[in-house]
């Protein structure tokens, strides 16, 4: 049987976390295999702000991701998790790292409208350009934020009722 290959991008945020253990539970289902990626962009340092080398970056960068693996799936996963890092865009890192994947997991940050027009979402520029199905976790909603059902919009409805 062959095994699938489920590729997660984590980042360290709630949505990443909750995708990471969406694309655990998936894999443990179908029988497959998760790589979860971490990708960041190295920019050249402004002036008078610490500098760090790309080897501390992705230092840095492999123990965030091994602590986010190691709290999802916890020491006795039944599911391979390999941890990959990148130096680069994490939206074409992810859409590339994906290719041969059988499926691609990203999770929803719902930063405003303004965050998303000027610096793009990774989960769009995903979704338009990944060669596999894409799954997009929305973020978790923290329980004082939720919104109640009775303050809930009514649903829209296809048209007039009559």
């Amino acid at each position: 049987m062959r095994v699938r290959k489920i590729v997660v991008g984590v980042d360290g945020s709630q949505a990443s976390f909750a995708a990471l253990r969406w694309a655990v539970a998936e894999a443990e289902r179908i029988d497959g295999a998760v790589e979860a990626v971490t990708a960041w962009q190295t920019d050249p340092p402004l002036l008078g702000s610490a500098y760090k080398s790309p080897d501390e970056a992705m230092a840095e960068q492999g123990e965030r991701l091994s602590k986010a693996v190691e709290q999802v799936c916890g020491r006795t996963s039944r599911v391979p998790v390999r941890e990959v890092l990148v130096d680069g865009w994490p939206q074409k890192a992810l859409v590339a790292q994906a290719r041969n994947a059988d499926l691609l997991v990203v999770g929803r940050h719902g930063h405003g409208w303004l965050t998303e027009k000027l610096l793009g979402s990774v989960s769009t520029y995903c979704l338009r350009h990944a060669s596999c199905p894409i799954v997009v976790i929305p973020s978790p909603v923290a329980p004082d934020q939720a919104t109640p059902a009775t303050e809930q919009e009514t649903p829209l409805t296809p048209g007039p009722l009559l």
